[in-house]
């Protein structure tokens, strides 16, 4: 009987260790992508919590056998050699059970929809948690609350510390409510939302349907770091009650970093923190760690892969417009995929003869590009865009008089250059 449990352990952890470790992983990675463009895969997130769910009930049923066992141990004593070497192993495989238990609760709490990752105060803004275990354990039956907070990346770093302690100390690397409550740096509105569950979809989720940051203390500045490099997490909490209060697990989780802006014009620098961290930040990193410098080809993806979602086109950015890119990001001097693009020349350092950056002059682009009036014409590939002025005058050379390109501006922020064959004739005659 001993060993039929050993074995069902055994088991346990290998198939959670796969679920939680791998594919949940594995979809929060995909998820961190979404904002440069990913794209949300509810199939596997679906899927996910069928592993939970059943995970859940294994661990609840072997459990409950083992607690059955111990209680008969004490009704009906027997004094066997083979029971008495036996009798320690049923506590130990109690406490195993619970603390598979405990980690797949606490793992299973996750933020389906993430907040805005550039937050303005005083704007409302949603976001949703979900419990992956769905009605398993009944907690629905008592609905739990979940709360909202938001705290800085050094708070961050200092609750990771926290909870590394008391796994130490207590085994359990979760602390309670009010512990969590004690590092807010901000003021949420509407930070309270009760737990529902769906029959039809067996979800357990909080929906936070009209959130407002109210205000924010920020930390004191590193260096030159301006406030739309300064980044924040929502942490969503809540207490989880299983049997008649024989278990409670405190679960929380952290949302992706968030950058906090009082004007919009502030919106265009926050996105480039946010679109720099999304790319190249590591898995299970310290909050939020991000590397100061990448190889161009990896920065190049990460443009391509915005330009599409955010354009809506179909299409990659064609290698002329990509070499274009880092000719303007590496200010005409030769590069090649392995040269390294620092933060600085994406978006601190201002472009030659130019009073803005890199990153600024793209995003202007991007915007002017989901215009839809522009936009129906870059569908059709009637704008260059992407175009050196020398290139395109060559290219224009060779056409038929009366032959125009469209080509974006690179002393004007979000502007449409209009290059004209009839031009370069008259030009030529002078």
């Amino acid at each position: 009987m001993m060993e039929k449990h050993k074995e069902v352990i055994v088991k346990i952890i290998k198939v959670h260790k796969l679920v939680l470790e791998k594919k949940l992983m594995a979809w929060k990675q995909n998820q961190v992508l979404l904002f440069n463009g990913g794209q949300n895969d509810d199939t596997a997130l679906k899927n996910i919590q069928e592993y939970c769910e059943k995970l859940a009930e294994i661990l609840w049923n072997n459990r409950q056998q083992i607690k059955r066992c111990e209680l008969q141990k004490t009704q009906l004593p027997i004094s066997s050699p083979d029971v008495t070497t036996q009798e320690p192993e049923l506590p130990r495989f109690n406490a195993q059970l619970t603390a598979q238990l405990s980690s797949l609760v606490t793992s299973s709490f996750v933020i389906e929809r993430q907040p805005p990752q550039v937050l303005k105060t005083q704007t409302r803004f949603g976001a949703q948690v979900r419990l992956l275990i769905g009605n398993q354990l009944s907690i629905h039956v008592n609905p739990p609350q979940v709360r909202a907070i938001i705290v800085s990346e050094a708070q961050a770093r200092e609750i990771l510390i926290a909870e590394d302690s008391a796994h130490h100390l207590e085994g359990n690397g979760i602390l309670n409510t009010k512990m969590y409550e004690s590092y807010a740096t901000g003021e949420i509105l509407n930070s309270v939302s009760t737990m529902e569950y769906n029959s039809t979809s067996g979800i357990l989720s909080a929906n936070f349907r009209n959130m407002s940051l109210r205000r924010i203390r920020r930390p004191d500045k590193k260096g030159s770091d301006t406030v739309t490099e300064e980044k924040f997490t929502i942490l969503f909490l809540a207490e989880f009650h299983v049997g008649t209060n024989e278990l409670v697990f405190y679960v929380r989780a952290l949302s992706l970093p968030i950058v906090v802006i009082v004007h919009g014009n502030q919106e265009t620098n926050a996105s480039a923190s946010i679109l720099w961290d999304n790319a190249f930040s590591e898995p299970q990193r310290i909050p939020f760690s991000v590397p100061e410098a990448v190889e161009w080809h990896r920065l190049r993806e990460c443009l391509n892969m915005k330009w599409k979602a955010e354009v809506c086109c179909s299409f990659d950015l064609s290698e002329r417009s990509l070499a274009y890119l880092g000719f303007k990001l590496f200010r005409g001097n030769p590069f090649s995929d392995n040269s390294i693009v620092t933060w600085a020349m994406f978006n601190k350092e201002n472009l030659v003869n130019r009073t803005f950056t890199f990153w600024q002059w793209f995003y202007s682009t991007l915007n002017l590009m989901k215009d839809r009036k522009c936009n129906k014409h870059w569908q059709q590939q009637a704008i260059v865009g992407f175009i050196s002025k020398p290139d395109c005058e060559s290219i224009l050379c060779q056409q038929l008089s009366g032959t125009f390109m469209l080509r974006f501006s690179d002393s004007e922020l979000g502007a449409l250059t209009v290059r004209h064959r009839f031009q370069l004739a008259l030009l030529s005659q002078l």
